[in-house]
């Protein structure tokens, strides 16, 4: 208690309580606590920038302990503030200006300094309550932070000990036969054909009808089984709807973390490790599908600590920016070019880099690593942010990137622009790697192209996701044009290595993001795919 009376700790403190609170509303999506280290650091050195500048003026550490902590508070406000009011008109004037947030920002400032300066008698008397509050809004974060780890190591170990969910035992693999190399290749968010037509006037019907020469089989009337990324690769890795895979995946259970074990110990990677398959995985820049314990984990050099060591603005520290007023004078344009390059491109070039690194190595693996191998590749595109122009330009950007509702792509049309092409740019690159695969694979490959949803802005079309998969031989057969995700792998397993898998039926969940688990069945949108 003493130390809390005595030592000035609440500017460091609430300086740390912004990086935390935001690192904890995220973990367990695309980022971990490694994001935070330099945001922390950056926030610690801030608050004690600001107490030594105001303690040359006040000549009292109490007093500029409190001119610090309202400083700070301004500074790690006023994003929140401007997000709040953008929408707001007043007498049909659009207040989410920047100048007249800033001009109030001013004066709050100055009216409360002259407040600490002149009408403060005792400021030593703020030491202890702001002390407590302070860490104990650290702490309760920090507890946060530290549960959710502990709670996904207990949960990966219990998975573990209960069984992975491997079906080698129902399989007889033909005997004296090369197993086939599979590949499970998922852009992220990329709409099946008629959804892009309906919704973006976007015409895919030469992509698909190139993969038809390939021998692909595209799965024209797919619907994904859920709405998230996690979700519906989880039900297509499980074979199984998630309520069925275990009692967590129903109301009132809104934690999505918890699908994490059930990622990483999945059905169809123990499956073919126990047949001696080797799984082979990229970095993928989404956490959930970062397989890093994988046989090949394959992941380009810029990864996320070297930028956080010699780069610029990582994605989390974009989004952290985006809530301070340093957005306020990225937006006034004060900061060099150069400087905007080199600290604000950094996220930007290092997603794309990413992206590139997964295209390029991709159809080097048939040749590279023996078989049999299991290849998967989760792709950040064509989700936006958007890094490829329709010829694989880069992109010109007005704001920090940042992997969560990225500001350039808020307006409908520029989310069109951004998002078809980019279909474009990995349409053109997916074909060469398919070509490349096939022509230097051994042995006959397995291709499932599919993406884990569809588009997010397009409402009702939203689980119409792409599909598309080469079966060599005969198999193709065995594919209907409503194959969805946990269905894929079961036939796989029936058609190339003797199962008898059932086949369960093939439906589309809606559910949000507060309860995404509550699954609400959705019809299918294109009348020419619905079932009568």
């Amino acid at each position: 208690m003493n130390i809390l009376k005595r030592w000035i700790l609440y500017p460091f403190l609430l300086g740390a309580y912004p990086v935390l609170a935001l690192l904890a509303n995220n973990l367990g999506q695309i980022i971990g606590p490694i994001y935070a280290v330099r945001p922390l650091l950056f926030a610690l050195v801030l608050a004690g920038l600001f107490l030594l500048i105001y303690w040359l003026f006040l000549r009292d550490w109490s007093r500029s302990a409190l001119a610090a902590t309202l400083t700070l508070l301004l500074f790690f406000l006023y994003g929140h503030v401007f997000n709040v009011i953008s929408q707001v008109q007043i007498a049909g004037i659009v207040i989410s200006r920047n100048r007249y947030l800033v001009t109030l920002w001013v004066i709050l400032l100055a009216a409360g300094l002259w407040w600490i300066a002149r009408k403060v008698k005792t400021p030593q008397a703020w030491t202890l309550p702001l002390n407590s509050v302070s860490l104990a809004l650290v702490v309760f974060f920090l507890i946060q932070i530290t549960f959710f780890e502990m709670r996904s190591s207990n949960l990966m170990q219990q998975l573990q000990m209960t069984g992975s969910g491997s079906v080698a035992s129902q399989l007889h693999p033909p005997a004296g036969k090369t197993l086939p190399d599979i590949y499970y290749i998922v852009p992220e968010d990329y709409t099946r054909a008629d959804g892009l037509k309906q919704s973006y006037s976007y015409d895919n019907s030469a992509f698909l009808a190139a993969l038809q020469q390939k021998g692909f089989y595209p799965i024209n009337c797919s619907l994904s089984n859920y709405v998230f990324s996690n979700m519906s690769i989880a039900a297509a890795f499980n074979m199984q709807y998630l309520d069925t895979l275990s009692s967590r995946f129903s109301p009132p259970n809104t934690d999505q973390d918890d699908l994490d074990p059930y990622l990483d110990n999945n059905a169809v990677r123990q499956t073919l490790k126990d047949l001696g398959y080797k799984f082979i995985s990229f970095q993928s820049g989404y956490t959930p599908t970062e397989f890093r314990d994988a046989d090949v984990y394959l992941s380009p050099q810029t990864d996320i600590q070297n930028l956080q060591l010699f780069g610029g603005l990582t994605p989390f520290e974009a989004l952290l920016f985006q809530t301070t007023a340093l957005d306020a004078l990225y937006n006034s344009h004060v900061f060099p070019r150069a400087l905007d390059n080199t600290l604000f491109s950094a996220a930007y070039l290092l997603d794309r880099n990413r992206i590139l690194y997964e295209l390029n190595k991709l159809p080097e693996i048939a040749t590279s690593i023996p078989g049999p191998k299991f290849v998967f590749v989760h792709m950040l595109g064509p989700h936006n942010p958007f890094v490829f122009g329709p010829n694989g330009e880069i992109l010109t950007r007005n704001y920090p990137f940042t992997l969560n509702d990225d500001l350039d792509a808020m307006n409908f049309n520029d989310y069109t622009a951004g998002y078809t092409g980019e279909i474009t740019y990995l349409n053109s690159r997916m074909l060469d790697d398919v070509s490349r695969i096939l022509a230097t694979s051994a042995t006959p490959p397995i291709i499932i192209i599919q993406s884990d949803t569809g588009s997010t802005r397009i409402g009702e079309w939203v689980n119409t996701n792409l599909a598309a998969i080469y079966f060599p031989g005969a198999g193709r057969q065995n594919l209907y044009p409503s194959l969805s995700q946990v269905n894929t792998f079961r036939v796989v397993f029936n058609t190339y290595f003797g199962g008898h898998l059932d086949l369960l039926k093939d439906q589309t969940c809606s559910s949000g993001d507060h309860d995404p688990y509550r699954c609400t069945l959705k019809p299918e949108p294109d009348p020419a795919c619905a079932k009568p």
